[in-house]
């Protein structure tokens, strides 16, 4: 983290960047879809959903960017890293191509899901975060990392909860595409 932070241009030189960044914030739950969208795209480039992350975590605590925004980056990175399984499988064998495959749907449908109950979601990390640190990841910047860590898991979790009772349904589905 300390060579990311060291190593992120410093953004208040750079107001033309601030104010492009600043443009996509004010379309309220339009800007959460944009972000996650901008979250699948860095990671897929980065090809590293943990390099990414981190680099958010630097973004958030720089003050750069807000917790809200920064989880929806979090969210499309858990989608954007199934990029690399995908590229991978195109030259392996069904059961890779299938288990690529479930990777995808098991992040889009997360996505989905989540990005429905967001706020009520985010509440539930901030609350969280609250009961283990005595501040909030919507206030306290030093509290952002353990809420991205939260919404990181806790995407992972609610997606395995909900997911994990159509396990041979969705095996059969993917036999079929596949």
């Amino acid at each position: 983290l300390s060579f990311l932070r060291d190593t992120i241009p410093d953004l208040h030189q750079n107001m033309d960047l601030i104010l492009w960044m600043k443009e996509f914030t004010q379309f309220g739950f339009g800007s959460v879809l944009l972000f996650v969208l901008s979250g699948i795209v860095l990671t897929m480039i980065v090809q590293s959903s943990s390099a990414f992350i981190a680099f958010v975590f630097v973004l958030c605590q720089s003050g750069w960017l807000r917790f809200v925004l920064a989880a929806a980056m979090v969210i499309g990175a858990n989608i954007g890293t199934t990029y690399t399984a995908l590229l991978a499988s195109l030259i392996a064998n069904a059961t890779a191509k299938r288990a690529a495959l479930f990777h995808l749907f098991f992040n889009l449908f997360g996505a989905f899901w989540i990005l429905i109950l967001f706020k009520p979601f985010l509440s539930v990390i901030d609350q969280i975060v609250f009961l283990l640190q005595g501040t909030s990841s919507f206030v306290q910047l030093s509290a952002i990392p353990l809420g991205l860590s939260l919404v990181h898991s806790g995407f992972n979790l609610f997606t395995t909860l909900i997911l994990i009772w159509f396990i041979p349904s969705i095996t059969k589905l993917l036999e079929r595409i596949i």
